[in-house]
């Protein structure tokens, strides 16, 4: 683990915030087993925020 991953530990918690990320992003994001955030494809929801997206991978890529 990275200081710069994206985690969310807790199980019960993960569905709640990936449908809150996936409802907003335009992309699909999901959690590894360990709960890192991970970004599945760009682009897959048209009404979804490029912005929301983008700001979203750079806090996964980001040091």
């Amino acid at each position: 683990m990275k200081p710069e991953d994206i985690i969310v530990k807790d199980k019960n918690q993960r569905a709640d915030v990936l449908k809150m990320i996936n409802s907003r992003a335009n992309g699909k994001f999901k959690f590894d087993n360990s709960g890192k955030l991970e970004l599945v494809s760009k682009g897959s929801n048209s009404s979804g925020s490029d912005y929301y997206t983008d700001k979203l991978v750079e806090g996964i890529k980001s040091k």
